[in-house]
């Protein structure tokens, strides 16, 4: 699992991701004219259930997307952004902060 403190947010080439603790929403932005969406996957351990997924923003370059989650408060929650290829995410960056 990769690690990321929340309420954090990241800005690689072209994409950013932020996390707000409360409501646990995910506001994706793409601010690259590319051809690619942005998106954010995430990580969540609560009470041995481990759960992933992704926030995919494809609404063009210029746009924010959000996604609303449910995360058990005080469990750990990393995150990543990248571009969205063909269902998979392709990474431009990655967070290694313990959460």
């Amino acid at each position: 699992m990769f690690h990321a403190q929340r309420g954090g947010n990241l800005s690689p080439s072209g994409r950013r991701g932020c996390q707000y603790e409360y409501g646990d929403l995910w506001w994706v932005r793409d601010t690259k004219a590319d051809g690619h969406s942005a998106a954010v996957e995430w990580q969540n351990l609560s009470n041995n259930v481990f759960r992933w997924g992704a926030c995919v923003n494809s609404h063009g370059s210029g746009t924010w997307a959000v996604c609303n989650k449910n995360y058990t408060e005080g469990s750990p929650l990393g995150f990543r952004a990248g571009l969205w290829e063909g269902g998979f995410i392709q990474y431009s960056s990655k967070v290694s902060t313990a959460a």
